[in-house]
């Protein structure tokens, strides 16, 4: 019912994905008890009255699949009134949706197939951030097998 390449659901207090990525496809169906498949996305599935969500410098590369709520970074947002922050994350613009499905102001940032230049606004954001947020134990990023993002050793 709820597909997230990181994160499937959240349904309450606050959540904040950092520095990851999804390389893989996500597929969203019917149980037997919905009638509907809510929420499949790259990053998170499916947010249901968090107070609080971030999802920062994170990445998809898989292709969303769902009959109605999909998102190539947040499937679902079920309460537009608590607007998840979506800041500087990517994904992959042959997914064939925006960054989320019923958020029109969503930072996330769509991209063709250079992936250089997503690593490099990727690192950049670490650079710029370790001054205003704990970024020490953050991963710089680099190109690993078949062009995906990944994290340097």
């Amino acid at each position: 019912m709820y597909a997230g390449g990181i994160f499937g659901n959240t349904t309450a207090g606050s959540l904040t994905i950092y520095n990851s990525y999804n390389k893989g496809d996500i597929v969203s169906t019917y149980n037997d008890n919905s009638t509907v498949a809510y929420g499949a996305g790259g990053i998170l599935g499916f947010k249901y009255h968090t107070t609080k969500t971030q999802i920062i410098n994170c990445v998809n590369m898989g292709k969303i699949t769902n009959n109605t709520h999909k998102g190539g970074i947040i499937g679902f947002n079920w309460v537009p009134s608590s607007t998840p922050e979506v800041i500087n994350s990517f994904y992959k613009k042959d997914n064939g949706i925006k960054g989320e499905s019923n958020n029109n102001n969503s930072q996330a940032i769509e991209f063709d197939n250079n992936q250089e230049e997503v690593i490099q606004k990727l690192n950049d954001y670490i650079t710029e951030m370790s001054g205003e947020i704990d970024t020490i134990n953050w991963k710089k990023w680099k190109l690993g097998e078949e062009n995906y993002p990944t994290f340097e050793q």
